[in-house]
């Protein structure tokens, strides 16, 4: 077969080697057609592209530019389509001061040689485009993506695959920009012209779904991601050569959901899967294994395991600070990550740098607002709250909180995070009046959210609250809360490997030892045993015991009467406001990328009292608890 026939079939390694040896045949022809020499070695090129095999791609398109630039006369429209070739490469392994004069070069060529709106200018634009965004030139980046699309729109037949390839495009810049309304309508418009093209099982589809995944994700709608993840996950491993860079890709951003809805064990072996892959493609100084070692450190941090997440934030952040332009989003991000590690390991003088540098980039590269600020500005806070510059740290969170509640949809875990956070510090300042509805406007919302983490966090936190005003029996209750959210996550860990489940455990013993404590003081013995028996090691519970009801990950803390009755009532108000809340939000989702049905309007008219109704009992169920 020769190399067309076999790239057809999608046989891409005997495609390039047919392409090579066609290149080779002509090499020694004694006469050989350079253009056509430098057609064959292009070709090869593309499908060791396909194979992830770069080094051999660039050698090929090295050869095949210098060729062209001997042949073809300066400035020629043909030597475009060599410079695209080679500037994509040099994009996709992380060489971005290579790229881009390589990409502005063509641009000028088209935009010289080319009539004006002609589908190669669009081409060009949206390679250049795409190079600034991944170096965080957002403000650049847009205005050649929209041009790109107008002509696309313009010259292209309504409906053609490039246009929702630019649609993508510009949706993840204006998600990255934090623009989430604009870009979720572009995303499905995206998909729609692929579905309508019955281009079914193709990768560029599973780039729009993995992009408007991650934006669903990033509102907090993780059921909602969950599904569009797997399938675009699905269709890359279908479509592409294992061990493709963007089978990684789509492996991490399903870890990094499986991550937030506390389902830790599967998470950590995607997120190796998907380190080894960009280590086995990239080497180990590329921008996607930083963003590889930055995921799996954030889980082992998660998971108590900082003495391994440490190096592994510190190589990223040097990866990064090598790789990308300084001042770039990405890099802040790196800096927020390892300062919270040392932050939280105690030691606030090495991460109060970082987390000012962090936070200067952001403000300076993003969007006034962004919600990548109100991180940065929460960060920060904590530290200055927790080194006792509490008058430093509360304006930093009720900026943050300001940013999120108008950057994010209501209900959105970031919010709760900085409602708590900011009830936290207001309880250690006396100010308990004012932090009490913070705390339960953080639990609203974290009751119906997916998001374990967050849960035990702000459970907890509240434990902390009322045992500060002396009131244990509520301290109790949300400490229990807290517990067993805890052992819920335990029993998702009992496949992980011990050493897993015993860092985990020993990094969340401080709820268990507290509501033990103050279970104690109430004269609660069996109670305190039971939440002391939780903390048992595995292996005595394995090697000695052998009893699978005695198993201290299975186990619940268990509710007195008063307590399970409040319960009931505190729980039937949590699910009524978790369902109404997730209806709602799917309903406003639906609004901002098509028209609703008058039922459709009816039915989200009518959410906003029962919302209201629904958080009025949860309230009232608080309040009968105290």
């Amino acid at each position: 077969m020769q190399g067309e026939a076999l790239r057809q079939a999608e046989r891409f390694l005997e495609a390039a080697e047919a392409y090579r040896r066609s290149a080779e045949a002509e090499r020694a022809s004694g006469r050989p057609r350079m253009q056509d020499l430098a057609a064959k070695l292009s070709k090869a090129a593309a499908m060791y592209e396909q194979l992830a095999r770069y080094d051999e791609a660039e050698r090929l398109l090295r050869e095949a530019l210098a060729i062209q630039r001997a042949v073809l006369r300066e400035g020629h429209p043909d030597f475009v389509t060599y410079l695209n070739n080679l500037a994509v490469l040099l994009r996709t392994i992380g060489r971005y001061a290579e790229a881009e004069p390589l990409f502005r070069e063509a641009l000028a060529i088209q935009r010289a040689v080319l009539q004006e709106g002609h589908p190669d200018i669009a081409t060009s634009l949206n390679n250049l485009g795409a190079l600034l965004y991944t170096t965080g030139g957002y403000g650049e980046a847009e205005p050649l993506y929209r041009e790109a699309l107008a002509i696309r729109q313009q010259a292209l037949p309504e409906g053609h695959p490039d246009i929702a390839l630019t649609l993508v495009n510009l949706a993840n810049l204006l998600k990255a920009s934090g623009r989430l309304g604009e870009a979720e309508p572009l995303y499905r418009e995206a998909l729609a012209i692929w579905q309508q093209a019955q281009t079914e099982g193709n990768s560029d589809i599973a780039t729009g779904l993995n992009g408007l995944a991650e934006l669903i994700y990033t509102n907090g709608r993780y059921a909602e991601a969950e599904p569009l993840i797997r399938e675009a996950l699905a269709i890359r491993q279908q479509a592409l050569p294992e061990g493709h860079p963007d089978i990684a890709l789509s492996l991490g951003s399903l870890a990094a959901l499986l991550e937030t809805t506390g389902r830790y064990g599967e998470a950590e072996r995607l997120y190796r899967e998907a380190l080894a892959i960009d280590e086995k493609v990239y080497g180990r100084e590329h921008t996607s294994v930083a963003t590889s070692f930055n995921n799996l450190a954030g889980l082992l941090r998660t998971t108590g395991r900082n003495t391994e997440a440490e190096p592994l934030y510190r190589e990223a952040l040097a990866i990064l600070r090598q790789a990308l332009p300084e001042g770039h989003p990405s890099i802040a991000a790196s800096l927020n990550n390892l300062a919270e590690l040392l932050r939280a390991t105690g030691r606030p003088a090495e991460a109060e740098p970082l987390l000012r540098e962090a936070l200067v980039t952001l403000q300076q590269a993003l969007p006034e607002g962004h919600h990548d600020i109100a991180t940065g500005l929460n960060n920060l806070a904590a530290l200055l709250a927790t080194t006792d510059r509490t008058s430093e740290a509360e304006p930093l969170y009720r900026e943050a909180l300001a940013i999120v509640r108008k950057a994010l949809p209501e209900g959105h875990p970031d919010i709760a995070r900085i409602f708590n956070n900011l009830a936290v510090l207001l309880k250690t300042t006396g100010r308990f009046t004012e932090a009490e509805p913070l705390y339960q406007q953080a639990l609203q919302i974290v009751q119906g959210s997916q998001t374990p983490e967050l849960l035990w966090t702000v459970q907890g936190s509240l434990a902390d609250f009322y045992a500060a005003q002396s009131q244990r029996p509520l301290a109790i209750f949300f400490g229990k809360q807290a517990v067993n959210t805890l052992q819920a996550v335990r029993q998702n860990l009992a496949a992980a490997e011990q050493t897993t489940q015993q860092a985990f455990l020993k990094s969340k013993e401080t709820y268990y030892k507290h509501l033990a404590d103050r279970l104690i003081a109430e004269g609660r013995l069996p109670e305190a045993q039971q939440v002391l028996e939780m903390l048992k090691e595995q292996e005595y519970f394995e090697f000695v015991r052998r009893d699978l009801d005695a198993d201290p990950r299975q186990t619940q803390a268990g509710y007195n009467a008063f307590e399970a009755e409040q319960l009931q009532v505190y729980e039937a108000g949590s699910r009524d406001l978790a369902r109404l809340g997730a209806e709602y939000q799917a309903l406003l989702a639906l609004e901002e990328t098509t028209p609703l049905s008058a039922a459709q309007q009816a039915r989200l008219e009518a959410l906003l009292p029962e919302l209201d109704a629904a958080k009025l009992q949860f309230n009232a169920a608080l309040q009968q608890l105290l």
